[in-house]
């Protein structure tokens, strides 16, 4: 993914400029069935975290939603306007909007994560611009991509690794320290 730090005249970056046109054009539905500009919606602007996952996972999904639910926690009013959480499903043929919303709902997800599909073909496209496709959806990665869109910073976090870790690894994405 793109590295790189802040302009010097406090610009946009060039890895800002690379993701909104490596990103851009990219429509989904939201958990509530409205569409989604992955990128001028969600990502514009903001600090983002994005994985896959597929409701009905028993294996490692349930271990990144906890930690997802921690940074939730940890950004409180910021999670929205200033950092978005966005689940996109690996599974689109299931996970409708309506299976979403209620896979949001008993996880406590608040305004401001974001769960997404769409039909195969949109899920395939965004997921493989983002280096996280994979054709059988028990094989998904358990990758989280924090990215930065006003320092241009993006990394990969390895989303089942320690809570703690990856939560301290996601706020130092958002909080532009980078660890």
């Amino acid at each position: 993914m793109l590295s790189t730090t802040a302009a010097a005249d406090g610009g946009t970056t060039a890895a800002a400029r690379g993701a909104e046109i490596y990103l851009r054009g990219l429509a989904l539905q939201d958990q509530d069935g409205r569409p989604v500009d992955l990128y001028r919606d969600l990502i514009a602007g903001r600090s983002v975290v994005i994985h896959t996952f597929f409701a009905g996972c028993g294996d490692s999904c349930p271990a990144m939603m906890a930690t997802l639910r921690a940074v939730q926690e940890r950004l409180g009013n910021r999670l929205g306007p200033e950092v978005r959480l966005v689940s996109i499903t690996i599974d689109p043929v299931h996970d409708t909007p309506a299976a979403l919303k209620a896979y949001a709902r008993k996880l406590g997800a608040q305004p401001g994560w974001v769960f997404l599909t769409g039909s195969e073909q949109q899920v395939g496209e965004a997921l493989r611009r983002l280096g996280l496709f994979v054709d059988d959806p028990g094989a998904h990665m358990d990758t989280m991509v924090a990215g930065n869109m006003r320092t241009g910073l993006w990394k990969k976090i390895h989303g089942t690794a320690a809570g703690a870790r990856v939560v301290d690894l996601i706020m130092g994405v958002a909080d532009d320290t980078g660890h």
